[in-house]
């Protein structure tokens, strides 16, 4: 049985193309857009148009950080 993904609210997320993906992480364009082929991150399409969620983008932040060892 697959869990419900929980949702953010729709009112106050914003959506990014993958221009604005790349310009706030560094992350290339073309990475952005295979990992939105290989289905790796959510996505929401108005008609041609493909965006990225903001929750979306800090979940890939979060998915990436390690933190600093203490010495």
């Amino acid at each position: 049985m697959k869990e419900k993904k929980e949702t953010s609210n729709i009112e106050t997320e914003k959506f990014y193309n993958v221009e604005e993906c790349y310009a706030m992480t560094r992350i290339k364009p073309s990475t952005w857009r295979r990992w939105i082929l290989e289905r790796q991150i959510d996505v929401v399409r108005f008609g041609k148009c493909v965006r990225v969620p903001s929750s979306e983008i800090q979940r890939m932040i979060n998915k990436g950080f390690c933190p600093r060892l203490e010495k």
